[in-house]
């Protein structure tokens, strides 16, 4: 009996270990796809486009919020178009 929970357990973590992993890979691709849309925004030279895909992006990146440096990062990024 002991082994059987052992085992359950084992077969457990591996599967919060995989299901971390995937969620982990998943953001990372949020995170790009955001990252790229902001980038060519910028690029376009489309400002308001821009500030709407620069606010997603750091807000993504940091999980909600929004630094008042991560503003200052867009308004600089808005400056150079």
């Amino acid at each position: 009996m002991t082994t059987l929970i052992v085992i359950v357990l084992g077969v457990l973590v591996i599967l919060m270990i995989v299901a971390f992993e995937v969620y982990k890979k998943g953001k990372q691709a949020l995170v790009r796809e955001k990252k790229e849309a902001y980038d060519k925004a910028i690029k376009e030279g489309d400002k308001q486009k821009a500030v709407i895909a620069g606010r997603a992006y750091y807000s993504e990146l940091r999980g909600g919020s929004l630094s008042i440096y991560d503003e200052q990062a867009i308004a600089n990024d808005i400056s150079t178009i």
